[in-house]
């Protein structure tokens, strides 16, 4: 499983869940950012590996939306 999948599933989990959306974004980006440390690559192609990979999965909604256009995609 690559790194963008491992956290793309997080992302899907946490689109899932409960989380009111200031909640959920904070999440959000903590999640981002241990991705964005752990993963080698320039900024732009790690972006948009977590982008395909959350976006392919996404189960909808605010919350998901809202990551998509955090990650630079179009809801």
């Amino acid at each position: 499983m690559t790194t963008a999948k491992r956290y793309a599933d997080e992302l899907v989990d946490l689109a899932k869940s409960d989380a009111s959306v200031p909640d959920g974004l904070v999440h959000f980006q903590q999640i981002f950012d241990a991705y964005m440390i752990e993963t080698p690559g320039g900024f732009v192609d790690k972006r948009k590996a977590l982008l395909d990979a959350f976006s392919a999965r996404s189960p909808g909604g605010e919350l998901a939306d809202l990551i998509i256009d955090k990650l630079g995609g179009m809801p």
